[in-house]
């Protein structure tokens, strides 16, 4: 299993206390239904406006679900809450951190205006835009 390692002071000192936990666990592999890449998966055929995109970065297969009314469930590629983080922002462990963050501008770019993360609750877009530098 790929365990994605500390981007910043916080997740680099906590890594090695939270992980060694799932270093122990093993999930039997399996084939994927669908695979989605580069291409957006759209969800229209089962009644959701919306797609689900291909976002790597906390580790090689992570997801989006964006919606067309701008809300996306992003996992771990964001957090806002205890023991990830006191506000919301980037994550603070990642497989790669740049992916991670090229994966928001294309979000950005997209039109997504809430985000709603793996952990913690719900926040504007603009807080990300904040941490990216992103005008």
């Amino acid at each position: 299993m790929l365990v994605p390692k500390g981007v910043n002071i916080y997740g680099k000192i906590t890594q090695p206390l939270f992980f060694p936990i799932f270093k122990r666990i093993s999930f039997p592999k399996f084939a994927p239904d669908i695979l989605i890449t580069d291409k957006c998966y759209q969800l229209s055929e089962y009644g959701i406006n919306g797609y689900i995109m291909h976002t790597p970065g906390h580790t090689i297969g992570s997801l989006s679900v964006i919606l067309d009314s701008g809300k996306a469930f992003v996992g771990c590629m964001a957090h806002n809450g205890l023991p990830f983080r006191i506000r919301p922002g980037l994550p603070i462990y990642a497989q790669d951190i740049n992916s991670i963050k090229d994966c928001w501008i294309s979000l950005i770019d997209k039109g997504v205006k809430m985000i709603y993360p793996g952990h913690g609750k719900p926040f504007p877009i603009e807080v990300i835009k904040e941490k990216l530098k992103y005008n």
